[in-house]
Protein backbone atom coordinates (compact mmCIF):
# COMPACT_ATOMS: atom_id res chain seq x y z
CA UNK A 1 0.00 0.00 0.00
CA UNK A 2 1.46 3.60 -0.77
CA UNK A 3 1.62 5.13 1.90
CA UNK A 4 1.17 9.55 0.73
CA UNK A 5 2.12 12.35 2.69
CA UNK A 6 -0.31 15.73 1.69
CA UNK A 7 2.05 19.25 2.27
CA UNK A 8 -0.15 21.68 2.72
CA UNK A 9 -0.87 24.76 5.00
CA UNK A 10 -3.01 24.63 7.65
CA UNK A 11 -6.41 25.85 6.15
CA UNK A 12 -9.06 24.66 3.62
CA UNK A 13 -7.89 26.20 0.32
CA UNK A 14 -7.56 23.91 -2.07
CA UNK A 15 -5.95 21.24 0.20
CA UNK A 16 -9.56 20.89 1.50
CA UNK A 17 -9.89 19.16 -2.34
CA UNK A 18 -7.50 16.31 -1.78
CA UNK A 19 -8.48 16.01 1.99
CA UNK A 20 -11.74 15.11 0.84
CA UNK A 21 -11.06 12.63 -1.90
CA UNK A 22 -8.28 10.67 0.12
CA UNK A 23 -10.96 10.10 2.65
CA UNK A 24 -13.60 9.13 0.60
CA UNK A 25 -10.79 6.97 -1.17
CA UNK A 26 -10.42 5.02 2.21
CA UNK A 27 -6.63 6.32 1.68
CA UNK A 28 -4.24 6.71 4.32
CA UNK A 29 -1.82 9.14 4.55
CA UNK A 30 0.05 11.55 6.45
CA UNK A 31 -0.84 15.51 6.78
CA UNK A 32 2.01 17.58 6.51
CA UNK A 33 0.97 21.07 7.92
CA UNK A 34 3.44 23.76 6.60
CA UNK A 35 3.85 27.47 7.76
CA UNK A 36 3.94 30.55 5.62
CA UNK A 37 7.05 30.91 6.88
CA UNK A 38 8.27 27.15 6.47
CA UNK A 39 6.55 27.28 2.81
CA UNK A 40 8.98 30.43 2.23
CA UNK A 41 11.91 28.93 2.87
CA UNK A 42 11.66 25.29 1.39
CA UNK A 43 10.43 27.34 -1.93
CA UNK A 44 14.02 29.19 -1.88
CA UNK A 45 15.75 26.11 -1.43
CA UNK A 46 13.68 23.89 -4.08
CA UNK A 47 12.19 21.59 -1.66
CA UNK A 48 8.90 22.57 -3.89
CA UNK A 49 9.97 22.25 -7.57
CA UNK A 50 6.50 24.23 -8.51
CA UNK A 51 6.78 26.59 -5.68
CA UNK A 52 3.45 25.79 -5.40
CA UNK A 53 0.81 23.42 -2.95
CA UNK A 54 -1.01 21.07 -2.66
CA UNK A 55 2.30 18.27 -2.92
CA UNK A 56 1.23 15.03 -2.50
CA UNK A 57 4.07 12.76 -1.45
CA UNK A 58 4.41 9.08 -2.28
CA UNK A 59 6.28 6.96 -0.39
CA UNK A 60 9.22 6.32 -3.03
CA UNK A 61 9.79 10.58 -2.60
CA UNK A 62 7.93 11.02 -5.62
CA UNK A 63 6.34 14.96 -5.62
CA UNK A 64 2.58 15.61 -7.39
CA UNK A 65 2.22 18.57 -8.35
CA UNK A 66 -0.91 20.41 -9.44
CA UNK A 67 -4.33 20.16 -7.64
CA UNK A 68 -6.32 19.08 -10.42
CA UNK A 69 -3.53 16.49 -11.79
CA UNK A 70 -3.17 15.06 -8.28
CA UNK A 71 -6.78 14.78 -8.09
CA UNK A 72 -6.98 12.49 -11.16
CA UNK A 73 -4.08 10.51 -9.98
CA UNK A 74 -6.06 9.33 -6.89
CA UNK A 75 -8.96 8.92 -8.32
CA UNK A 76 -7.58 6.75 -11.23
CA UNK A 77 -5.27 5.12 -8.57
CA UNK A 78 -8.60 3.85 -5.56
CA UNK A 79 -11.93 3.48 -6.44
CA UNK A 80 -14.72 5.34 -4.14
CA UNK A 81 -15.85 4.14 -0.43
CA UNK A 82 -18.90 2.49 -2.96
CA UNK A 83 -17.03 1.23 -5.65
CA UNK A 84 -17.46 3.85 -7.76
CA UNK A 85 -14.76 4.96 -10.55
CA UNK A 86 -14.49 8.45 -9.75
CA UNK A 87 -12.21 9.45 -12.68
CA UNK A 88 -13.22 6.94 -15.68
CA UNK A 89 -11.04 8.32 -18.53
CA UNK A 90 -11.51 5.61 -21.68
CA UNK A 91 -13.59 3.98 -19.58
CA UNK A 92 -16.09 6.74 -20.89
CA UNK A 93 -14.82 9.46 -22.80
CA UNK A 94 -17.86 11.89 -22.99
CA UNK A 95 -18.42 11.48 -18.80
CA UNK A 96 -14.78 12.18 -18.22
CA UNK A 97 -15.32 15.66 -20.85
CA UNK A 98 -18.21 16.75 -18.35
CA UNK A 99 -16.15 16.12 -15.48
CA UNK A 100 -13.16 18.06 -16.97
CA UNK A 101 -15.44 20.70 -17.65
CA UNK A 102 -16.47 21.11 -14.45
CA UNK A 103 -13.37 21.15 -12.90
CA UNK A 104 -11.96 23.78 -15.48
CA UNK A 105 -14.97 25.92 -14.79
CA UNK A 106 -13.77 25.59 -10.95
CA UNK A 107 -10.37 26.46 -11.58
CA UNK A 108 -11.59 29.61 -13.39
CA UNK A 109 -13.51 30.65 -10.17
CA UNK A 110 -10.92 30.22 -7.37
CA UNK A 111 -8.99 33.30 -8.23
CA UNK A 112 -12.69 34.84 -7.04
CA UNK A 113 -12.68 33.17 -3.58
CA UNK A 114 -9.39 34.40 -3.40
CA UNK A 115 -10.09 37.19 -0.68
CA UNK A 116 -11.31 35.07 1.50
CA UNK A 117 -8.85 32.41 1.80
CA UNK A 118 -6.70 34.74 3.68
CA UNK A 119 -8.59 34.53 6.92
CA UNK A 120 -8.74 38.05 7.10
CA UNK A 121 -12.26 39.84 7.47
CA UNK A 122 -13.60 43.42 7.77
CA UNK A 123 -11.12 45.34 6.16
CA UNK A 124 -11.81 47.98 3.11
CA UNK A 125 -10.18 45.24 0.75
CA UNK A 126 -12.33 42.57 1.86
CA UNK A 127 -15.93 44.73 2.29
CA UNK A 128 -15.38 45.59 -1.15
CA UNK A 129 -15.33 42.47 -3.26
CA UNK A 130 -17.46 40.65 -0.45
CA UNK A 131 -20.72 42.31 -1.85
CA UNK A 132 -20.23 42.07 -5.94
CA UNK A 133 -19.13 38.32 -4.76
CA UNK A 134 -22.70 37.19 -3.08
CA UNK A 135 -24.49 39.39 -5.18
CA UNK A 136 -23.06 39.03 -9.02
CA UNK A 137 -20.21 36.47 -8.98
CA UNK A 138 -21.24 33.83 -6.74
CA UNK A 139 -24.62 33.41 -8.11
CA UNK A 140 -23.42 33.89 -11.63
CA UNK A 141 -21.09 30.13 -10.70
CA UNK A 142 -24.33 28.75 -9.08
CA UNK A 143 -26.22 29.41 -12.08
CA UNK A 144 -23.91 26.97 -14.23
CA UNK A 145 -24.22 24.27 -11.59
CA UNK A 146 -28.39 24.65 -11.09
CA UNK A 147 -28.28 23.96 -15.52
CA UNK A 148 -25.96 21.15 -15.79
CA UNK A 149 -27.84 19.49 -13.02
CA UNK A 150 -31.10 20.21 -14.40
CA UNK A 151 -30.00 18.94 -17.71
CA UNK A 152 -28.80 15.64 -16.92
CA UNK A 153 -31.30 15.14 -13.85
CA UNK A 154 -29.06 12.88 -12.13
CA UNK A 155 -28.37 11.63 -8.35
CA UNK A 156 -25.17 13.72 -8.45
CA UNK A 157 -23.83 16.22 -10.91
CA UNK A 158 -23.12 14.20 -14.32
CA UNK A 159 -23.98 10.69 -12.91
CA UNK A 160 -25.90 8.14 -10.63
CA UNK A 161 -22.89 7.57 -8.78
CA UNK A 162 -20.84 10.09 -7.36
CA UNK A 163 -17.51 11.45 -9.66
CA UNK A 164 -14.12 13.66 -9.20
CA UNK A 165 -16.70 16.63 -9.90
CA UNK A 166 -18.73 16.25 -7.00
CA UNK A 167 -15.44 15.66 -4.75
CA UNK A 168 -14.24 18.70 -5.60
CA UNK A 169 -17.04 20.90 -5.60
CA UNK A 170 -18.28 19.47 -2.62
CA UNK A 171 -15.31 20.01 -1.16
CA UNK A 172 -15.38 23.60 -2.14
CA UNK A 173 -18.77 23.84 -0.46
CA UNK A 174 -17.51 22.71 2.64
CA UNK A 175 -14.54 24.91 2.88
CA UNK A 176 -16.06 27.97 2.09
CA UNK A 177 -19.90 27.92 2.16
CA UNK A 178 -20.41 25.55 5.28
CA UNK A 179 -17.07 26.44 6.90
CA UNK A 180 -18.92 27.34 10.24
CA UNK A 181 -15.36 29.06 11.06
CA UNK A 182 -15.61 31.77 8.16
CA UNK A 183 -17.92 34.30 9.54
CA UNK A 184 -20.34 35.26 6.59
CA UNK A 185 -21.21 31.39 6.14
CA UNK A 186 -24.38 32.09 6.70
CA UNK A 187 -24.97 34.73 4.15
CA UNK A 188 -22.94 32.42 1.33
CA UNK A 189 -25.55 29.61 2.50
CA UNK A 190 -28.43 31.84 1.79
CA UNK A 191 -27.04 32.20 -1.76
CA UNK A 192 -26.56 28.41 -2.27
CA UNK A 193 -30.47 27.86 -1.05
CA UNK A 194 -31.68 30.12 -3.82
CA UNK A 195 -30.71 27.51 -6.30
CA UNK A 196 -32.95 24.39 -5.70
CA UNK A 197 -31.27 21.66 -7.48
CA UNK A 198 -27.44 22.69 -5.96
CA UNK A 199 -29.12 23.28 -2.44
CA UNK A 200 -30.20 19.12 -3.20
CA UNK A 201 -26.97 18.22 -4.30
CA UNK A 202 -24.89 19.96 -1.64
CA UNK A 203 -27.00 18.14 1.12
CA UNK A 204 -26.88 14.64 -0.49
CA UNK A 205 -22.89 15.71 -0.61
CA UNK A 206 -22.63 17.23 3.55
CA UNK A 207 -24.64 14.04 3.96
CA UNK A 208 -22.14 11.69 1.99
CA UNK A 209 -19.09 13.35 3.71
CA UNK A 210 -20.49 14.26 7.22
CA UNK A 211 -18.01 11.56 8.78
CA UNK A 212 -14.62 13.60 7.09
CA UNK A 213 -16.46 16.50 8.43
CA UNK A 214 -17.21 15.41 11.68
CA UNK A 215 -13.73 13.89 12.07
CA UNK A 216 -11.17 15.90 10.50
CA UNK A 217 -8.73 18.67 12.47
CA UNK A 218 -6.02 20.82 11.86
CA UNK A 219 -2.82 20.47 13.70
CA UNK A 220 -2.57 22.52 16.76
CA UNK A 221 -0.97 25.82 16.25
CA UNK A 222 0.03 27.57 19.68
CA UNK A 223 0.10 31.23 19.64
CA UNK A 224 3.14 33.19 20.60
CA UNK A 225 3.27 34.43 23.73
CA UNK A 226 4.26 37.72 25.15
CA UNK A 227 4.86 38.31 28.77
CA UNK A 228 5.15 41.71 30.47
CA UNK A 229 4.02 43.74 32.79
CA UNK A 230 0.89 44.74 32.98
CA UNK A 231 1.10 48.39 31.44
CA UNK A 232 2.38 49.48 28.07
CA UNK A 233 5.75 50.14 28.80
CA UNK A 234 8.14 47.70 25.99
CA UNK A 235 5.25 45.64 25.42
CA UNK A 236 3.12 48.47 23.74
CA UNK A 237 5.67 48.74 20.66
CA UNK A 238 5.47 45.15 20.30
CA UNK A 239 2.17 44.59 20.24
CA UNK A 240 1.51 47.52 17.54
CA UNK A 241 3.71 45.41 15.50
CA UNK A 242 2.40 42.45 15.45
CA UNK A 243 -0.98 43.78 15.10
CA UNK A 244 -0.14 46.25 11.99
CA UNK A 245 1.58 42.08 10.75
CA UNK A 246 -1.38 40.17 11.18
CA UNK A 247 0.57 37.88 14.14
CA UNK A 248 -2.11 36.38 16.17
CA UNK A 249 -0.60 36.11 19.78
CA UNK A 250 -1.14 35.53 23.87
CA UNK A 251 -0.50 38.02 26.44
CA UNK A 252 1.04 36.69 29.50
CA UNK A 253 0.53 40.06 32.05
CA UNK A 254 2.32 40.65 35.28
CA UNK A 255 0.53 42.64 38.09
CA UNK A 256 2.41 45.03 40.11
CA UNK A 257 1.23 44.88 44.02
CA UNK A 258 -0.12 48.07 45.23
CA UNK A 259 1.82 50.47 47.41
CA UNK A 260 3.60 51.10 49.59
CA UNK A 261 5.16 48.21 48.95
CA UNK A 262 4.16 47.17 45.44
CA UNK A 263 5.58 43.54 45.20
CA UNK A 264 7.02 42.07 42.07
CA UNK A 265 6.61 38.72 43.29
CA UNK A 266 4.08 37.83 40.79
CA UNK A 267 6.75 37.81 38.47
CA UNK A 268 9.75 37.24 40.51
CA UNK A 269 8.28 34.17 42.11
CA UNK A 270 8.20 32.33 38.01
CA UNK A 271 11.20 34.01 36.74
CA UNK A 272 13.42 31.46 36.86
CA UNK A 273 10.75 28.85 35.73
CA UNK A 274 10.07 29.92 32.56
CA UNK A 275 13.12 28.04 30.87
CA UNK A 276 14.61 31.63 29.78
CA UNK A 277 18.51 31.73 28.67
CA UNK A 278 18.27 35.50 30.14
CA UNK A 279 14.80 35.84 32.54
CA UNK A 280 13.69 39.73 32.10
CA UNK A 281 10.58 41.06 30.81
CA UNK A 282 9.67 41.30 28.19
CA UNK A 283 9.93 37.94 27.01
CA UNK A 284 8.77 36.06 23.59
CA UNK A 285 7.84 32.46 23.73
CA UNK A 286 7.19 31.22 20.00
CA UNK A 287 6.78 27.45 20.45
CA UNK A 288 9.96 26.11 21.76
CA UNK A 289 11.97 29.01 20.84
CA UNK A 290 12.29 31.78 23.77
CA UNK A 291 14.02 35.26 23.89
CA UNK A 292 14.31 38.28 25.92
CA UNK A 293 14.94 41.87 25.63
CA UNK A 294 12.49 43.51 23.48
CA UNK A 295 14.81 45.23 20.48
CA UNK A 296 15.45 41.02 19.70
CA UNK A 297 12.04 40.35 19.88
CA UNK A 298 11.03 43.27 17.59
CA UNK A 299 14.09 41.70 15.10
CA UNK A 300 12.50 38.36 15.35
CA UNK A 301 8.81 39.37 14.91
CA UNK A 302 9.76 41.35 11.85
CA UNK A 303 11.77 38.30 10.40
CA UNK A 304 9.69 35.75 10.76
CA UNK A 305 6.42 36.98 9.89
CA UNK A 306 7.21 40.59 8.33
CA UNK A 307 10.91 40.65 6.38
CA UNK A 308 10.03 43.89 4.70
CA UNK A 309 9.82 45.87 8.23
CA UNK A 310 13.65 44.88 8.84
CA UNK A 311 14.56 47.31 5.97
CA UNK A 312 14.44 47.18 2.41
CA UNK A 313 17.91 48.07 1.71
CA UNK A 314 21.74 47.33 3.59
CA UNK A 315 21.49 50.46 4.70
CA UNK A 316 18.08 50.86 5.73
CA UNK A 317 18.59 47.48 8.05
CA UNK A 318 21.68 49.32 9.40
CA UNK A 319 19.84 52.57 9.95
CA UNK A 320 16.54 50.60 11.58
CA UNK A 321 19.35 48.88 14.00
CA UNK A 322 21.23 52.25 14.79
CA UNK A 323 17.97 53.68 15.60
CA UNK A 324 17.00 50.97 18.07
CA UNK A 325 20.29 52.23 20.28
CA UNK A 326 19.29 56.26 19.63
CA UNK A 327 15.86 55.38 20.76
CA UNK A 328 17.37 53.51 23.82
CA UNK A 329 18.85 56.09 24.87
CA UNK A 330 15.92 58.20 24.42
CA UNK A 331 13.81 56.46 26.28
CA UNK A 332 15.58 56.14 29.22
CA UNK A 333 15.81 59.79 29.37
CA UNK A 334 12.25 60.38 29.61
CA UNK A 335 11.15 57.05 31.40
CA UNK A 336 13.75 57.22 34.78
CA UNK A 337 12.32 60.29 35.88
CA UNK A 338 9.15 59.28 35.42
CA UNK A 339 10.03 56.24 38.16
CA UNK A 340 13.28 58.09 39.97
CA UNK A 341 12.01 61.79 40.99
CA UNK A 342 8.47 62.26 39.46
CA UNK A 343 10.16 65.34 37.83
CA UNK A 344 8.72 66.27 34.78
CA UNK A 345 11.08 68.97 33.86
CA UNK A 346 13.70 66.39 34.23
CA UNK A 347 12.25 64.12 31.57
CA UNK A 348 11.34 67.10 29.08
CA UNK A 349 15.18 68.28 29.37
CA UNK A 350 15.93 64.79 28.22
CA UNK A 351 13.67 64.82 25.22
CA UNK A 352 14.88 67.92 24.33
CA UNK A 353 18.02 67.18 24.04
CA UNK A 354 17.93 64.32 22.12
CA UNK A 355 14.65 64.63 19.98
CA UNK A 356 15.86 66.86 17.49
CA UNK A 357 18.87 65.36 16.47
CA UNK A 358 16.63 62.37 15.79
CA UNK A 359 14.34 64.22 13.83
CA UNK A 360 16.40 65.75 11.60
CA UNK A 361 17.76 62.54 10.83
CA UNK A 362 14.45 61.63 9.44
CA UNK A 363 14.17 64.80 7.65
CA UNK A 364 10.80 64.70 5.04
CA UNK A 365 10.49 60.71 4.99
CA UNK A 366 7.09 59.96 5.83
CA UNK A 367 8.73 57.33 8.77
CA UNK A 368 11.85 57.13 10.33
CA UNK A 369 13.90 55.69 7.66
CA UNK A 370 12.00 55.61 4.87
CA UNK A 371 8.50 56.30 3.33
CA UNK A 372 7.72 52.78 4.48
CA UNK A 373 7.78 51.61 8.35
CA UNK A 374 9.95 49.85 10.18
CA UNK A 375 9.88 47.91 13.07
CA UNK A 376 11.49 50.68 14.96
CA UNK A 377 8.25 53.13 14.03
CA UNK A 378 6.13 51.09 16.61
CA UNK A 379 9.10 51.35 19.29
CA UNK A 380 9.27 55.25 18.74
CA UNK A 381 5.04 55.38 18.29
CA UNK A 382 4.93 54.68 21.95
CA UNK A 383 8.21 56.66 22.79
CA UNK A 384 5.82 59.39 21.48
CA UNK A 385 2.77 58.81 23.00
CA UNK A 386 4.71 58.63 26.69
CA UNK A 387 6.07 61.50 25.02
CA UNK A 388 3.00 63.56 24.91
CA UNK A 389 2.01 62.92 28.05
CA UNK A 390 4.94 64.04 29.40
CA UNK A 391 4.92 67.49 27.29
CA UNK A 392 1.16 68.16 26.77
CA UNK A 393 2.35 70.48 23.89
CA UNK A 394 4.83 68.10 22.15
CA UNK A 395 3.42 68.37 18.71
CA UNK A 396 3.23 72.40 19.00
CA UNK A 397 6.86 72.06 20.26
CA UNK A 398 7.83 69.56 17.17
CA UNK A 399 5.08 69.76 14.51
CA UNK A 400 7.24 67.17 12.24
CA UNK A 401 5.97 64.56 14.79
CA UNK A 402 2.33 65.34 14.81
CA UNK A 403 2.22 64.29 10.59
CA UNK A 404 4.43 61.21 12.07
CA UNK A 405 1.95 59.99 14.83
CA UNK A 406 -0.81 60.19 12.27
CA UNK A 407 0.78 57.91 9.50
CA UNK A 408 1.69 55.22 12.21
CA UNK A 409 -1.64 55.89 13.56
CA UNK A 410 -3.45 55.40 10.15
CA UNK A 411 -1.23 52.38 8.99
CA UNK A 412 -3.55 49.24 8.12
CA UNK A 413 -5.11 46.89 11.14
CA UNK A 414 -3.00 48.98 13.34
CA UNK A 415 -6.25 51.69 12.97
CA UNK A 416 -8.90 49.71 13.53
CA UNK A 417 -7.07 48.45 16.87
CA UNK A 418 -6.00 51.79 17.88
CA UNK A 419 -9.76 52.55 17.35
CA UNK A 420 -10.79 49.80 19.13
CA UNK A 421 -12.63 50.32 22.62
CA UNK A 422 -10.93 47.41 23.63
CA UNK A 423 -7.40 48.56 23.01
CA UNK A 424 -5.09 47.22 25.65
CA UNK A 425 -3.39 50.27 25.28
CA UNK A 426 -6.35 52.17 26.33
CA UNK A 427 -6.68 50.48 29.54
CA UNK A 428 -2.66 50.24 30.71
CA UNK A 429 -0.58 52.78 32.25
CA UNK A 430 2.98 53.96 30.80
CA UNK A 431 4.52 52.78 33.85
CA UNK A 432 3.94 50.28 37.00
CA UNK A 433 1.85 51.56 40.01
CA UNK A 434 5.35 52.56 41.46
CA UNK A 435 6.36 55.89 39.04
CA UNK A 436 5.53 58.64 40.28
CA UNK A 437 4.83 60.56 37.89
CA UNK A 438 2.19 58.49 35.86
CA UNK A 439 -1.37 57.95 33.82
CA UNK A 440 -2.82 56.05 36.25
CA UNK A 441 -6.16 58.53 36.79
CA UNK A 442 -6.49 58.37 33.45
CA UNK A 443 -7.31 55.08 32.41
Amino acid sequence: TIKMKLHYFGLHGRGVLLRVLLHYCNVKYEENFITFEEFGKKRQTGAYPTGQLPVLELDDGTLLHQTKAIGRYIARSYRGKKGENLYPAHEDMMLTYHIDELLDEFEDFIPVIGFMVTGVFDTPDFNEKFMPFILEKFPAYLEKIERKISKRNRRYLLSDSMTLADIFLAAFMIGFPYNEELPYCHILQAVVQKFPKTNQWVSTMLQELKQWMQTFKFAKVEKPTLGYWKIRGLAAGLRYQMVYSGVDFNMKEYEEGEGPEFSRDVWFGEKFKLGLSFPNLPYFVDGTYKLTESIPIHVYIADKWDPALLGTTPKERATVNQLGNILDSLKMGVTMPCYMSGDRGEAIQAMNKDLPGLLKARGAKKFLVSDKPTWIDFHFFELVQLMAFVEPNLFKLFPELESYDKAVRNLPRLKNYLEDPNCLEKHRSFHNKRAPLNNLDQI
